[in-house]
């Protein structure tokens, strides 16, 4: 398992935020070299990839997917492609290496999965000297979400536009801070929880600084518990003070 190890070090190393699940899919680009593509794909497997065009086809040069146990810190070949010439490797069932070359024709190669690795750290080793940066991602957030995010010139990511447009909800065992500018599953999406003026928890990581700041302000300023409390509790459970503010954040 010593080569299984070293790939992952190696890979983690360069690329901490795709290995971590912080990104489902990375673009990297380097001047004079084929794009670079990373994503997870299905059952602990990610694939990575250069690319280029020819004759209006997308083709690989290569691409590889791997097993890829962060628990474990192991990363280990499942399957080679190239298009020109065209080549397919990949392990059966059991596990058996196989082939298929130009001509179709199907072979079992006993030593295949050593020699993907060592192919895998070779590459790894010349993606790390061709000094790729990131062009574009998909960030993963919350269970089922993702958006596009884009990176400047120095590799700083670049987050879309959003909106906040807070609401305060006091439910008895706190104070729920709401985003009403995006939901989830027909629900407002829950940005922060005020249990206090000095405990405060964000779930929202790239909250602009000034977002955050007002809901700090706000759990320091108002009482929540009195403001609701007018109401029949009831009603109570339902009313919404809002602050509404149209912001733009960039991390």
């Amino acid at each position: 398992m010593a080569k299984e190890h070293e790939i992952y070090e190696k890979f983690a190393g360069l690329f901490p935020q795709f290995a971590s699940g912080e990104y489902s899919y990375m673009r990297l680009e380097s001047e004079g070299f084929e794009p670079l593509s990373l994503e997870w794909i299905f059952g602990g497997r990610i694939s990575l990839m250069h690319t280029y065009e020819l004759n209006g086809d997308l083709c690989y040069d290569p691409m590889m997917t791997f097993r890829f146990d962060n628990a474990g810190k192991t990363m280990s070949a499942a399957s080679f492609e190239q298009s020109v010439p065209p080549v397919y490797q990949y392990f059966d069932e059991d596990g058996t290496g196989k082939s298929i070359g130009a001509s179709g024709e199907l072979h079992t190669l006993m030593t295949l999965q050593s020699r993907l690795n060592n192919f895998a750290l070779k590459w790894l080793d010349n993606i790390e000297k061709q000094e790729y940066t990131p062009v574009k991602a998909h960030l993963v957030f919350g269970e089922d979400n993702e958006i596009t995010v884009t990176f400047d010139k120095d590799g700083k990511r670049i987050l879309p536009e959003k909106e906040y447009d807070l609401g305060y909800g006091y439910l008895g065992n706190g104070t729920t801070v709401y985003n009403r500018a995006e939901e989830k599953n027909g629900d407002y999406v829950t940005v922060a929880h005020i249990q206090s003026a000095d405990e405060i928890t964000f779930y929202d990581r790239d909250m602009p600084d000034d977002v955050k700041a007002g809901i700090i302000k706000s759990a320091k300023t108002v009482d929540w518990s009195k403001r609701f409390s007018s109401a029949s509790s009831a009603r109570a459970s339902r009313q919404w003070f809002a602050a509404s503010l149209r912001l733009s954040s960039n991390s």
